[in-house]
């Protein structure tokens, strides 16, 4: 089985390879109609490194300050102070947990919902929304920071288009736009000799130099422009790169591309997690809120789907470094679009070494997220070697999340 990377859109690069970014063309058609789920969009705020649960969502008693939430009963850390106030506009899931510690296996698990297994690679969530989206012209799954995940036997259509730096892929576009004429010159020559031989390579760079046509005369360049936006909403998200890549996908969602994730780094504070963990919330907290504002002035809150997660947990206690060490055992989730809101879903115990009561596997997660997107999480797919494989590994939607929105 081939697990298929589009590669990062990183780095200068001229008209004729402009189309190795994408491997395949990313415009092909699909015959999948748009599923009549309660979402039609995701965006995933991923905390690249494993976001500490005590430090946000989930505060023990003596272990740091925490504040009263707009829902009774329910604290948040203060460092998510401005986060709290809207906390009836947020699902917090303490019950999921795994046993996947090492973050690359961890990373893989939480947008597969599969442990990995090198031979039998699997799709993240948004390769398996893509595929079940119709094509809109531009890329169905962009990744803004960190790699993202090849789609495997989803095709390499369904792969994530990944943006390591908007400044430089808003340029890269504007250059390619500037070589317009050298691209039709080049699609005359190619037609004239496939007139005269029949050469699949040949199709195949014509097939890309038509997607990157196509994508230029889309609004995904414009939206990747962020200093066009007014000065006001530069500031609600922040300026800094989280901020940045909020608001891209704010605009990215709003010309209708599926699915969009959203890296904020460093959250692993083996040392001096407290100093750190106070600087990422800062970062955290006004892309959020602005991204909750301006999808319910937009319309767009009852179908945008907003997930909040990293790798896993961190340790409830610190340890010789004043840092916080892996504990994959509780992964905080936090779920927000639409009535999700104000609710809590799972406990830990006081000194949040365990959870209490009901608990939750990753894929009982994914299963819960491809549910709210309108997709099946009990589908079957055909591998490339012809084998049936599931949606999910063996999870079941949380019926107290999915129930309550659908029903």
């Amino acid at each position: 089985m081939m697990m298929t990377h589009r590669r990062a859109f990183l780095g200068g690069c001229s008209a004729a390879g402009f189309s190795s970014i994408f491997g395949a063309p990313i415009c092909r058609a699909l015959a999948n109609q748009v599923p009549k789920g309660p979402f039609k969009r995701c965006v995933v705020l991923w905390m690249e490194g494993g976001p500490s649960q005590q430090d946000t969502f989930d505060p023990k008693p003596g272990a740091r300050d925490s504040v009263a939430t707009s829902v009774h009963g329910v604290r948040f850390a203060d460092t998510l102070s401005n986060l709290a106030s809207r906390a009836d506009e947020l699902c917090v899931v303490r019950s999921v947990g795994s046993r996947e510690g090492e973050h690359t296996r961890a990373t893989e698990l939480m947008h597969t919902g599969f442990s990995p297994v090198p031979s039998f690679p699997r799709p993240p969530i948004g390769s398996m929304v893509s595929h079940k989206r119709n094509d809109p012209g531009f890329p169905k799954y962009v990744a803004l920071g960190g790699n993202g995940f090849g789609p495997a036997f989803l095709g390499a259509d369904n792969g994530p288009f990944v943006i390591g730096e908007l400044d430089t892929a808003r340029e890269q576009l504007a250059r390619i736009e500037d070589k317009k004429e050298a691209m039709d010159l080049l699609t005359h020559f190619n037609a004239q000799y496939g007139q005269q031989a029949v050469s699949p390579a040949l199709q195949q760079r014509a097939s890309s130099i038509e997607a990157v046509r196509r994508l230029l005369d889309t609004p995904f360049p414009e939206a990747l422009d962020v200093k066009s936006a007014k000065a006001g909403d530069r500031e609600r998200y922040g300026d800094h790169e989280f901020g940045r890549r909020v608001m891209t996908a704010a605009r990215l969602l709003r010309i209708g591309v599926p699915f969009v994730e959203a890296e904020l780094p460093g959250w692993d504070t083996h040392i001096d997690n407290n100093r750190r963990t106070d600087q990422l919330c800062g970062q955290l907290q006004h892309p959020w809120l602005a991204l909750i504002d301006d999808l319910q002035q937009s319309g767009m809150w009852d179908d945008t789907l907003i997930v909040w997660m990293g790798e896993f947990g961190r340790t409830p206690r610190l340890n010789g470094r004043a840092g916080r060490d892996h504990f994959p055992e509780s992964t905080p989730v936090v779920l927000a679009g639409g009535n999700l809101g104000g609710r809590v879903i799972g406990q830990t115990s006081e000194d949040g070494t365990q959870r209490i009561g009901q608990k939750h596997s990753v894929a009982d997660l994914m299963a819960t997220l491809l549910m709210l997107m309108g997709l099946d999480p009990e589908d079957s797919y055909t591998t490339d070697f012809g084998s049936p494989t599931t949606a999910t590994d063996g999870g079941k939607p949380i019926g107290e999340i999915t129930n309550t929105h659908t029903g």
